[in-house]
């Protein structure tokens, strides 16, 4: 019984390990500055973490999060600070539900923390 169990823990630690990661897929639609660096920090995250992968196409991803954003100083104070608008989806049955949406005011010393702030949220979403 012992050879059994000793030849069958390889098997069993491999098949725990064989978990296919959680595919995300992260749109951007910007034509700003900080948009542009708050969408690569998201995605610079999520390949990162532990059991996630970016997906590159949208193909086989179970959560999408969508993010749009908009300058909104004035013309002569470009690339200063932005609204930018996160929705969380969770692809089901071939669509997206939407499970969260946030709105985050982004200024170029707050990229890194927001980006955190929406990889966190992505990791809860994903739990329940």
């Amino acid at each position: 019984m012992l050879l059994l169990a000793v030849c069958l823990w390889p098997r069993a630690a491999h098949s725990a390990d064989s978990t296919p990661p959680v595919r995300v897929y992260v749109e951007c639609t910007s034509g700003d500055v900080i948009g542009g660096s708050l969408c690569y920090s998201v995605r610079q995250n999520i390949q990162s973490l532990s059991g996630y992968e970016l997906s590159t196409d949208g193909v086989g991803a179970q959560y999408f999060i969508h993010l749009v954003s908009l300058d909104v100083l004035p013309t002569g104070q470009k690339d200063i600070s932005s609204a930018v608008a996160v929705a969380y989806c969770e692809m089901s049955s071939g669509a997206e539900l939407y499970k969260n949406i946030e709105v985050h005011l982004v200024g170029v010393n707050v990229i890194k923390k927001v980006a955190n702030q929406v990889t966190a949220k992505l990791e809860t979403i994903a739990k329940h």
